[in-house]
């Protein structure tokens, strides 16, 4: 393993100066902040050491993992690349892995994929959902889409659900409410 300079900080993650193992953070019961794009798809997963669920906060940032990913023109993704910042006890990046390989997708990798980036769309639109009418309002909306829903995760048919939300006569669902969940929607 590379060296880090005996002038840095102790990495906050493993407390030494070298540079730690790729998945040393991973399954240690850290606290995960995990981001997604637009798209759904994961942007960054923040690993900390502690969480506050007072505040709802987390602290000690331990390690950065931000994902990029290109795509073909069906929009299956066809590789993703990884970059992990670690981090010291100030805070600072002591440490940047940007060597991990491309991971390329196949055909079945990649449609596995957008069902879990479909799923996690549909997952932010019931969350928004739930912030703009209520819990009870936004289950009892979604509880009647079942079908259109695998149908817009599976990738069958992305349509039926977005037509579905257009065309709701429900009081709460306005047109605002509309235009918001179909923002997410249509990132698929």
């Amino acid at each position: 393993m590379e060296e880090l300079s005996v002038t840095k900080i102790p990495l906050l993650l493993t407390g030494e100066l070298t540079s730690p193992d790729i998945k040393y953070h991973e399954g240690r019961g850290f606290y995960e902040d995990v981001t997604l794009d637009v798209k759904g798809r994961i942007s960054s997963i923040k690993f900390y050491l502690s969480y506050d669920f007072n505040t709802q906060t987390p602290s000690g940032l331990l390690v950065d993992e931000r994902y990029a990913f290109t795509e073909d023109v069906l929009t299956f993704v066809k590789t993703r690349s990884k970059v992990i910042d670690y981090y010291d006890a100030t805070g600072n990046v002591v440490y940047t892995n940007n060597t991990i390989q491309d991971k390329p997708y196949g055909f079945s990798a990649a449609k596995e994929e957008g069902e879990r980036r479909r799923k996690n769309l549909v997952n932010m639109a019931t969350g928004y959902l739930i912030q703009q009418v209520g819990l009870s309002d936004a289950i009892a909306f979604s509880s009647t889409l079942g079908s259109q829903i695998n149908s817009y995760i599976f990738g069958n048919n992305t349509q039926d659900l977005k037509d579905s939300v257009t065309n709701s006569v429900l009081a709460y669902m306005t047109q605002p409410i509309k235009d918001g969940v179909m923002n997410i929607l249509n990132n698929a």
